[in-house]
Order: structure tokens, then sequence, then C-alpha cells
């Protein structure tokens, strides 16, 4: 696009006084400077991609003159922490140059790759049971200002998903949405990946790995929202949201759990076995204390805490280096309290731990014996993602593109083990289970850039 540039006035806020602009237009930004001698800088600039509508303003404050054409455009202005908001300016020009800068707008609108129909599922009970305000208050508006239309639908159960799109066309739409929390969104990507898949039943060894070409977007209403602040680097409802809206996506991974050779349940967060299991399900039975079962149902099984005797072998091994890990060996065995496998890997960082999705690779956490204490540490580490969470004598890590972990003297035994996935909970029917990792198996509406 050459640049253009026009005359106008212009203001940021309704009701106040227009100021008079030189405006220009190019590919990359729209800019506006003071129509003075005197001050001939830059007042501001937004990037083309961050412009998402424009519309015409009829009546009120901000129309000038009956010659003069005024239209608020709408557009994304950058906050520290990497927080997003929704502002707008007025602009009023002469109708002589208004449709050729309302052409060019809209080509730049129109010219991304933008959702403009959405099928969007809410969770009712996520979090502190707000799913449905979330979206009326603080969804619906920033989508309606962008004219996309979205189908929606309030889930009134597990796998409410699963049957809704068992029977959508997937074509008829540009995206999903999950307003809830990150069972929510692993609920939505299992179905997802089994509908897409040409075998329904899905076995371990099936050579054509699940990819999904509809982009999955996650607003943030649930109690842990983990994998978009991954993903965003914040949970802000109303980042999430724009994030979605500006359409530009992440290719992340899923990792699948076998049981029997077959598929169990796919992940798209996390897959933890032992205590993190036995926590999942402590929650889950605890739905009756509120908000505040996430804190007490963890204490709770980690003061019964048990070893369980494992054997882990790593499918195949990763060239990738990691400190503190189990070189080519790539088998641990032993009695162990948990196995944690992230499937956005996580490296140290600064400060927090930095996700990394898309890796070629998943790491398994193995916490072996150790003190209360020690444990405690490392789990209020991990819980925060503090750099060197997993920087610990009693935990070794192993990576490859898939695991399997075997029971070892579990014949007899009337114990029931529980796998966490995505801060949902399943019940472990076979001694031996394995794990695969799934890459760029999803895209995800947002980017960590």
């Amino acid at each position: 696009m050459d640049k253009t540039s026009f005359k106008m006035f212009l203001s940021r806020k309704t009701g106040q006084k227009a100021s008079a602009m030189d405006v220009s237009l190019t590919e990359n930004a729209l800019t506006w400077t003071c129509n003075l001698q005197s001050n001939k800088t830059p007042v501001k600039s937004i990037c083309t991609e961050d412009i998402l509508a424009i519309h015409p303003v009829k009546t009120g404050t901000d129309v000038l003159e009956p010659n003069m054409l005024t239209y608020r455009l709408f557009f994304v202005e950058h906050f520290p922490q990497r927080v997003m908001r929704m502002e707008s300016i007025a602009l009023s020009l002469n109708s002589s140059d208004a449709f050729s800068f309302l052409t060019k707008i809209n080509n730049v609108i129109q010219g991304s790759q933008r959702p403009r129909r959405l099928l969007v599922f809410i969770n009712p009970i996520s979090g502190r049971k707000k799913g449905t305000t979330v979206y009326r208050k603080q969804m619906a508006p920033l989508f309606r200002v962008c004219g996309i239309e979205l189908n929606v639908v309030v889930t009134k159960r597990r796998q409410h998903i699963s049957s809704v799109l068992d029977e959508y066309d997937l074509t008829s739409i540009d995206g999903i949405v999950t307003v809830g929390g990150d069972g929510l969104y692993s609920e939505c990507v299992d179905a997802l990946l089994r509908k897409q898949h040409p075998n329904k039943d899905i076995e371990l060894d099936t050579p054509t790995s699940p990819v999904c070409d509809i982009p999955v977007g996650i607003i943030p209403a649930g109690t842990g929202n983990v994998l978009v602040e991954f993903l965003n680097g914040t949970k802000d409802i109303e980042t999430a949201v724009l994030h979605i809206i500006k359409g530009k996506t992440t290719s992340s991974n899923v990792a699948g759990l076998y049981q029997n050779n077959k598929l169990t349940v796919f992940a798209g967060l996390v897959l933890g076995f032992g205590l993190c299991g036995e926590m999942v399900r402590d929650c889950e039975k605890m739905r009756w204390l509120g908000p505040t079962r996430h804190s007490v149902a963890p204490l709770r099984a980690f003061f019964q805490r048990r070893t369980i005797d494992l054997d882990v072998t790593s499918t195949q091994t990763s060239t990738t280096n990691i400190k503190d890990s189990v070189g080519q060996k790539c088998r641990l065995s032993g009695p162990m309290y948990s196995l944690d496998m992230w499937v956005p890997t996580l490296v140290n960082g600064p400060r927090r731990m930095k996700p990394t999705f898309g890796d070629t690779s998943l790491a398994l956490h193995a916490v072996h014996k150790c003190s209360f204490v020690d444990h405690l540490r490392h789990l209020l580490k991990v819980n925060s993602r503090q750099s060197g969470c997993f920087d610990y004598d009693f935990v070794k890590t192993i990576q490859g593109t898939g695991f399997e972990v075997s029971l070892q003297g579990s014949q007899g035994s009337t114990r029931k083990y529980y796998i966490n996935h995505d801060g949902e909970h399943t019940l472990l029917t076979s001694p031996t289970f394995q794990v695969r990792l799934h890459q760029g198996a999803i895209k995800l509406f947002g980017t960590r850039a």
C-alpha cells in the first residue's frame, strides 16, 4: 500500500474538542500529526494489525459539521505486562476524502486473517461461576464492535462439547472459543481431535497423528487459567479477547494418554500421575467447599503422600539438553511420588519458567523420595512456576516423544491411581500406560511475540 495522506479533525474521547490533524496511512501504520506549522511531530502511530473496526457516527458531539463525515476507529492499545485494551478515536473529514479513506481502512481490516464466525462454549460453573457474566459484559461487546458472529453454547454437563461437535459443521466457523478454565479447553481439544481424525478409535500405533486446523481461543474464567497465561503472558480477560479478534495463532502440541493401546484422553497443558492425580481427584470430591477446595485438597493429599513403585521408559530420546536430566539411559525406576509432563516445555527464565509451544519433545519430571520440607518447597515453586522449580536432586528428568509407565508389584492391590489431565482426573484402569506427544496438533488464538 502506498502512503496516502488526509486532513481531518481528530478527538480521542467523546465530547472532546477535535484537533486538526494530518493523517497518513501506510501498509504498516496509521499516523496522525498536529496540523500546525509550529508542531509537526507525530502525535500517535497505530500498527495496521492493531486496527480492529471503523463505524460511521451520525449524531452526537463527535459530529462537527454537516458537510463532514465522522467515523469512530477502534484499535488495540498496548500497556505494560502485555495487557491490551480496545480504544477508539473519532475522525471527521470532508466527504470527498471519506470514501478513499474508508476503503483503505476496510481493506486493512478485511485483508487480515481474522475470524468472522466463532463457536463459543461457556462453562457456567468454572472458577467463581462467572462464565456467563464474563461473556455478557466483557466479551460480547468487543466482538460486536468488530462484527464477529457468535454461536454460544452454555455447557450443562461433562462431555457436552463432544456431543455438540459430533454434529457440528466446522466449515461454518473460523474458530472455537472456550470460556472457562484449562479443563474446558482440554475437553474441547479432545473432542476436536477425535472428530477430525479419520480413525475414531485412535490406537497408540496409529500412524497418522491427529491435527486440527480450527483455532481455539481461551477466555480465562476458570480457577487456574495457566495455559492462557503461558500463551498471552497475562490472565487478563480483555487481552485474551483481543488476541482472538486479531486472529494470530500459535501452533501447540498435545499429549495423548493411552491405556491398553487405546486413547484415553488428549491433554493440552499437563499430564500428571501419582500425587498430582490424587490432588485433582480430591479437589473434585470437595466441590462443596467452593474455591477453597483448591487450597484444602492439595494439602490433604500432600500430607497423605505415598510413593508408587514405577518403571518409566522414554520411547524416543531427544537431542535437547536439560540440566540435571538423566542422559542417554532415558529410564527411571523405583519408588516415586509423582510424574509431571508439561505439554508446553518449561525452561528456566530469569525469574519464572518460560513456556515453549510446539517443542519437538516432551519432558517428564519424576519426583523420587524426599523429605516433607523439600517436597513442599518443590511443589510451591512448581505452582508459581518459579525458575529452578525442577532443579532438585530428587527430581529427575527424561525427554522423548513418548513414555511408557509401568506399575511394579501392583497385582492384587486395591489401591486406585489417578491421572491429572489439565485439571481433570481419570482413573487408571491398566498397570501400564503410555504417553505420546502429538506435535503441532492444535492452533491457539494468541502469541507470545
